[in-house]
């Protein structure tokens, strides 16, 4: 915070209103935030959503479906299908199927390697699928293990990893969470809970 306060400099006459002091200092993040605007156009068919668990990868993942399934322009709209990964958290699957619904998209869930493939299968004329994981814990070995060699089972070369962050969480939490997930070759982050 004192780098960005720093380098935003003092207004001409000194006095800076805590408005135009927090005008300045949102305009100073968000130049410091690259935004993926090609993914967002083109994104990669299979679109994987990682996060530690709370973070809201679920819900992020059915506004993704919205966005591109329900698009207005038909340049940008996509046939999409969802699933799930996460057969570990009670109601995940009902949670993500009630989104599938609602929208009139597919959902699957799948809790090994065959179910993966068979999933993948059923959604071959899928423009985008979006793949919804388990929230591992970092001290979760085996659940780590699991969560990697399913995800080994798409084609890596139509796969992008993104990783799902809470806007409040704090520094240390980030850069663990980071760390936990850099092993998928992230492509971009996506920031939760904003609101």
């Amino acid at each position: 915070l004192a780098l960005l306060v720093g380098s935003i400099g003092e207004s001409p006459n000194g006095d800076l209103s805590l408005e135009e002091f927090e005008l300045m200092l949102v305009d100073k993040i968000v130049s410091l935030v690259k935004i993926d605007h090609e993914t967002q156009l083109r994104p990669p068919r299979i679109f994987v959503l990682l996060g530690p668990t709370g973070i809201g990868k679920t819900t992020t993942i059915a506004k993704i479906a919205a966005l591109y399934g329900l698009q207005q322009l038909s340049e940008f709209r996509r046939t999409v299908h969802m699933i799930t990964i996460d057969s570990f958290r009670v109601g995940a699957f009902e949670q993500l199927n009630a989104f599938g619904n609602s929208l009139g998209m597919p959902v699957d869930q799948v809790s090994d390697e065959q179910e993966f493939y068979k999933a993948l299968d059923s959604a071959s004329d899928a423009d985008l699928i979006l793949v919804d994981t388990i929230g591992k814990s970092p001290r979760d070995k085996d659940l780590a293990v699991k969560m990697k060699t399913l995800l080994s089972v798409p084609r890596q070369d139509e796969c992008g990893f993104y990783l799902a962050l809470s806007g409040s969480m704090k520094e240390q939490d980030l850069i663990r969470s980071i760390d936990q997930y850099a092993v998928f070759g992230l492509s971009a982050l996506i920031v939760t809970k904003l609101d």
